[in-house]
Parts: C-alpha cells; sequence; structure tokens
C-alpha cells in the first residue's frame, strides 16, 4: 500500500524561506541598482512615472545635442561668412586702386588677376562651405531646415529659406 507522509512543518518552513529569499533579492536588486524602484511590481504609478520621466530626459539630452550641431553649422557658415566679407573689403580696394587714372597697363593686369583669384575663393567658399556634408549656404538649390522644440510626436512642417528674399546674402 502506498501512503503519503505529509510534514506541514516542513512546507511552512519552506514557503517562509522561499519568501524571505524573495525579500533577499528584493533588496539585493535595489542596492545593486541604486534604484527605489525596479519593476512595475514595486510601485506601478511611480514605475510609469519614472519611465516617462527617463524618456523625456533622453529626449531632452538627444534636442541638447541637436542644439549643439544646429550652432555648430552656423558657426560654420559664420566663419565662412567672415571669410568671404574680407574678401569683398579687398575687392572693393582693389576696385578703388583699379579706377586710379594713372596706373600702367601691367599694374591693372595684376589688379585683374588678383580680383579674378579673389571671386574664384568667394564662389569655391560659397560653393564649399559644408558641415556634415551639408552645404550651408544651399549652393543647388533652397535648403529646408526643421526646428522643433519639445517631443512633438509630428515633425515640423520644414522651413524653406528662399534667396529671392534675401538678394544680400546671394553671391552670384
Amino acid at each position: 500500500m502506498i501512503s503519503i507522509n505529509l510534514d506541514t512543518n516542513v512546507l511552512m518552513a519552506q514557503r517562509n524561506m522561499n519568501i524571505a529569499s524573495n525579500y533577499v533579492n528584493e533588496a539585493l536588486q535595489r542596492l545593486t541598482t541604486g534604484f527605489r524602484i525596479n519593476s512595475p511590481a514595486d510601485d506601478p504609478a511611480g514605475y510609469y512615472l519614472a519611465s516617462n520621466l527617463n524618456t523625456e530626459l533622453r529626449a531632452f539630452a538627444i534636442a541638447q545635442q541637436n542644439v549643439a550641431d544646429g550652432i555648430n553649422f552656423m558657426t560654420t557658415a559664420q566663419d565662412s561668412l567672415f571669410q568671404m566679407g574680407d574678401i569683398i573689403n579687398r575687392l572693393k580696394d582693389l576696385a578703388a586702386q583699379g579706377a586710379n587714372g594713372t596706373l600702367d597697363s601691367a599694374v591693372r593686369n595684376n589688379i585683374q588677376e588678383e580680383t579674378d583669384a579673389l571671386l574664384e575663393e568667394l564662389f569655391r567658399l560659397k560653393n564649399d562651405s559644408k558641415f556634415n556634408d551639408i552645404n550651408v549656404f544651399g549652393a543647388d538649390e533652397a535648403s529646408n531646415y526643421a526646428l522643433s522644440a519639445g517631443s512633438a510626436s509630428t515633425p515640423p512642417p520644414p522651413m524653406r529659406l528662399k534667396p529671392a528674399l534675401y538678394p544680400h546674402l546671394r553671391l552670384v
């Protein structure tokens, strides 16, 4: 005959040992991660809020990186514009010097050669000033720049810079 011996004291001790082991594991998890909330079971509402805050923090970190990239883009454009301004000032000087009626043809030829070289450099700067392979002056067409703030679910409409609206910025 088969008999089943059931020792309730042993079963109660095993159950209590499992409960204590779970508490120890949870305490070790909290100690090793340093967080009060490690899973939704610890505090469901707190876990929801913490995960949303972590998502927002990551989005803000990326936004901060995007702003830094935008600043670097504008700094690249500004540096090129400063160089272009220096070239234009030198071209003005050469034009005033060339308008002098007392110069002989050799000096005028030298002025013309320098003017041609400066104009070539001016257009090279316009066409080759790039940031991450993006031409900062939109040499081929009007350029699109997306600007946004916050965590919008849809991207903002593109912002078009039309050279016709800013003729004083155009090099042609």
